[in-house]
């Protein structure tokens, strides 16, 4: 309205100039709004999607936050079928795919992710199960996650009606930084649980390495 009062709307520059600033008015409010609508639904999302029990999980509400598709690691679900050999119509055994030192964890995690599911369902008390799985890089860890991930939502899709419920992730990969979280496309615990982070508290300076270390690092 200012542009208004003090020009004479007359040339074709006027006017181009005007409907710039028309423009910016209408998308500033636009996505003024739109912004707090994506704040509001997010937060119902996350308000209720972890209750807390003596530190253990109580309940895990299905809640697509944007998380990328465990069996879409796999293409589709038939390409997770492809790379499985379905046991007892509940159980899938990767075969050919993991060592036993992997299957060991992943049958384990698979067992007690079932587990919780169905005690969630019929509303009883569960144990969950942590395991600290280490090793150099190479080994198998983030493949293990990625098929445990895709196994275990491929599964408990089969279990959901409706449409809505099937397209839900049902895991959550968290890590306990952004770097950590690219190879499981998960993500970092502080963005998941929206945790406040002071990034002055957590600066760390590298130090260059002298000869000796270099040396040590490839020998």
């Amino acid at each position: 309205m200012e542009y208004i009062k003090v020009k004479d709307i007359n040339t074709y520059n006027d006017i181009n100039t005007l409907i710039k600033i028309c423009n910016l008015y209408v998308k500033k409010n636009l996505t003024s709004k739109e912004f707090s609508l994506y704040k509001k639904e997010l937060y119902e999302k996350y308000k209720e999607i972890l209750d807390f029990d003596d530190g253990n999980f109580h309940r895990l509400k299905t809640c697509n936050d944007g998380f990328t598709d465990s069996v879409m690691k796999f293409k589709n679900v038939q390409g997770l079928y492809d790379a499985v050999s379905k046991l007892n119509n509940q159980q899938y055994l990767i075969y050919a795919k993991l060592n036993n030192q992997q299957y060991l964890i992943y049958e384990k995690l698979y067992d007690k992710s079932i587990e919780r599911f169905e005690s969630v369902n019929r509303g009883i008390d569960f144990i969950p199960a942590r395991i600290l799985c280490d090793g150099p890089g190479g080994t198998g860890k983030s493949f293990l996650i990625d098929v445990l991930a895709a196994s275990i939502t491929a599964i408990i899709r089969e279990k959901m009606n409706t449409p809505e419920s099937k397209n839900q992730p049902f895991v959550l990969k968290v890590c306990l930084t952004g770097v950590a979280s690219v190879n499981i496309k998960g993500r970092a615990i502080q963005s998941l649980f929206n945790l406040p982070v002071s990034k002055s508290k957590f600066k760390m300076k590298l130090r260059p390495l002298n000869t000796r270390e270099k040396y040590s690092i490839f020998v």
